[in-house]
């Protein structure tokens, strides 16, 4: 499946209305880059989350090594007394979020785009998908090209 730019924002405006319905204020916006980026800076915007951080955690590397690999690690002083809402476009197997929340925030929330459905549901998306369907965003391009 390709998602262009304009299905994107469409999506991104939809997840917006998902998340401001159900009424919950967060504090913080966790980011799990890179590709959560583009999500982020939609939903800081339109959700008016100023407090943002990111986290770069990769579970791609879970088949070779058996564990996940983590790049950035940072802890938050008084975490507990802050909501979190975690964003990344797709939740595709579950470990990083996981991770994340074993790590980090156990006080989070989950907001993605897509979400493949052998793994527990985040409590915001737009579309569930078959594990089996790839995904490319219209900006997975090389830029180094």
């Amino acid at each position: 499946m390709y998602i262009t730019q304009k299905q994107f924002q469409r999506d991104v405006f939809l997840l917006a209305d998902i998340i401001k319905s159900m009424g919950v204020e967060y504090d913080w916006i966790i980011c799990v880059t890179w590709w959560g980026l583009h999500l982020t800076y939609y939903l800081s915007k339109l959700l008016g989350i100023k407090n943002i951080q990111n986290i770069n955690v990769s579970s791609y590397e879970w088949k070779k090594n058996k564990r996940i690999k983590n790049y950035t690690e940072w802890i938050m002083i008084n975490c507990r007394f802050n909501k979190y809402l975690v964003v990344d476009d797709l939740v595709d197997t579950w470990k990083t979020i996981r991770y994340i929340r074993k790590k980090f925030w156990t006080n989070t929330d989950v907001a993605t785009l897509y979400h493949k459905n052998k793994c527990p549901k985040p409590a915001y998306y737009v579309k569930e998908i078959s594990p089996k369907e790839r995904i490319t965003f219209y900006y997975e391009h090389n830029i180094d090209e």
